[in-house]
This record gives C-alpha cells, sequence and structure tokens, in this order.
C-alpha cells in the first residue's frame, strides 16, 4: 500500500505571505498594547484626566477572530481576506 501524504502546505507561497501579515497585525497589536500599558505605568495624562500617576500595570486579555482564508487564487479574494484582517 502507497502511503497519502498529507500536503501541509510547506513552502506555499500564500501560506508564507498568510503567516507574514499575521505576524505583522500581531506585532502591530502587541506594540499597540505596550504603548498603552507604558502610558499607564507613567500616569501619561495627555489623553485623559482619570489616570493616576501611580498607576500599576494591568493583565489586558484580547479574544478576537482571524477569519480563515479559503485557499481561492483569486487576487479579489485575497484583497477581500485581507482587508478583513486589518
Amino acid at each position: 500500500m502507497e502511503e497519502e501524504k498529507k500536503d501541509d502546505g510547506v513552502g506555499d507561497p500564500f501560506k508564507i505571505l498568510f503567516e507574514e501579515v499575521l505576524d505583522r497585525q500581531r506585532n502591530a497589536i502587541l506594540e499597540n498594547f505596550s504603548q498603552i500599558l507604558q502610558r499607564l505605568t507613567k500616569g501619561d495624562t495627555s489623553r485623559s484626566s482619570s489616570y493616576s500617576v501611580n498607576a500599576t500595570p494591568c493583565k489586558v486579555q484580547v479574544n478576537f477572530h482571524i477569519p480563515i482564508f479559503e485557499g481561492q487564487i483569486d487576487a479579489d479574494a485575497i484583497d477581500k481576506w485581507l482587508n478583513l484582517l486589518e
């Protein structure tokens, strides 16, 4: 019997592109959270007077859904999916 090989997408240019996009999105989100936490801990009151000078860092949990790309080789479908990510 011949074993069936599963296509894990390794080397797939679309998969590589999407992983890069997701990495950039994740890094941007983490950077934004980092900046927010820095403002909170420094007591930055430039945006709101409700921040305390003695503010302590807090844990932020964020849940969001990333839509799955269906693998269509169509520029419009890819653009639409990328816009959903943004």
